[in-house]
């Protein structure tokens, strides 16, 4: 065969377009999560004072977090 080897082959613009489209997705489903984790641990208690913001922790941890919002919502 006269040419290009398969592995010679440059990607065309369609297939980079859906490469870089499935890629962004697969980020934004693993970021999403830990940023929303990271935002309820940040705001909890913030409302309440300090001694009463410890004795109603809802959320302990990132992974305590992300479990409990699976669960609840």
């Amino acid at each position: 065969m006269v040419g290009f080897k398969a592995t010679d082959v440059p990607p065309t613009a369609t297939v980079k377009f859906l490469g870089a489209g499935t890629a962004a997705c697969i980020a934004d489903l693993i970021t999403f999560p830990l940023d929303t984790a990271k935002v309820r641990l940040q705001i909890q208690g913030e409302r309440q004072g300090p001694v009463r913001a410890a004795a109603s922790t809802q959320y302990r941890g990132v992974l305590g977090t992300i479990l409990t919002m699976v669960r609840t919502e």
